[in-house]
């Protein structure tokens, strides 16, 4: 920028290149406050990967619970369906997942 410019005073060259004709407006639809869809898918996909953990808390910790109450009322000694409820549980939460992250 000229001297002469920044000054404020006016010469002839810096009337031909006023600052109005070297600025660069702004298309409307960027002045809008309107979010990023980065933001969004953002925000989208850490709630879906929450909702799946949460997902598979439940259905390995049901599998779990209903393994140690078959096992507690045939008193078995060793807890095996306890522990084959709670693998197939593990299974199917996994199955589960890999199937909703191959459909996104």
């Amino acid at each position: 920028m000229p001297i002469s410019m920044s000054l404020g005073i006016k010469t002839p060259t810096a009337m031909r290149h006023s600052p109005r004709q070297t600025q660069k407006s702004i298309p409307l639809y960027m002045a809008e406050n309107k979010p990023d869809d980065n933001d969004v898918k953002g925000v989208n996909s850490y709630v879906k990967f929450t909702a799946m953990g949460f997902q598979m808390i439940v259905i390995i910790g049901g599998f779990t619970y209903a393994g140690y109450k078959i096992d507690e009322s045939a008193h078995h000694q060793t807890k095996w369906i306890t522990a084959m409820l709670s693998l197939i549980g593990v299974f199917i939460s996994l199955y589960l997942v890999i199937v909703s992250l191959r459909r996104n």
